[in-house]
């Protein structure tokens, strides 16, 4: 009888030992493959990057080449002081355009607090910049987004919050889900 135990803890740790050597030599061989992937994944990712901040360095170093002898020429006010930082930042985005902006409201501005994502200050900014009227944020196009993006200094957020949707319906007359409940709190 203890023989006959002896046979069998044999043979499971005889099968304990081969399955151990087994699994190790399979999942070395897929954990070396999807390292491999992995690494010339990344390896092709970070020269993409590489590439692209050499191109935006060699255009910072032409664009801050231009624009040093303009910089002596304008006055010290402190208009003409911020007018070319924020032409140099704009002129960084690849495909921004500028929309058209207005120099007054025509007639009343709009409230653009009316849109999901536009409180008191960033409508104090786009009126600043020349947006007054929903129709306006309501024609914008990628280009002109990605300009008005870098000028709110808000990074996506015109996509995120769906400005351009929301305008779209407001300027047709049709009330949007966030104006139900803003119309009520300011009484209009």
């Amino acid at each position: 009888m203890g023989y006959l135990i002896m046979q069998v803890l044999f043979c499971l740790l005889l099968a304990a030992a081969i399955g151990l050597v087994v699994g190790w030599l399979i999942r070395r061989f897929i954990c070396q493959k999807q390292a491999q992937a992995l690494e010339a994944g990344w390896s092709a990712r970070l020269s993409r990057v590489e590439t692209q901040r050499d191109e935006l360095a060699a255009r910072v170093a032409q664009l801050e080449r231009s624009t040093a002898g303009a910089g002596q020429a304008t006055s010290a006010t402190s208009a003409s002081v911020h007018q070319p930082v924020t032409l140099r930042r704009a002129s960084l985005v690849p495909g921004a355009e500028k929309p058209r902006l207005l120099s007054g409201p025509k007639g009343n501005p709009d409230d653009l607090k009316q849109i999901s994502g536009i409180g008191p200050k960033l409508e104090r900014t786009l009126n600043e910049l020349g947006v007054y009227h929903l129709y306006q944020i309501a024609q914008f196009t990628a280009s002109n987004v990605a300009w008005v993006d870098e000028h709110l200094r808000f990074k996506g957020r015109i996509q995120r919050e769906g400005w351009v949707e929301q305008a779209v319906e407001l300027a047709a007359g049709r009330p949007t889900e966030f104006s139900h409940r803003y119309l009520p709190r300011t009484g209009k």
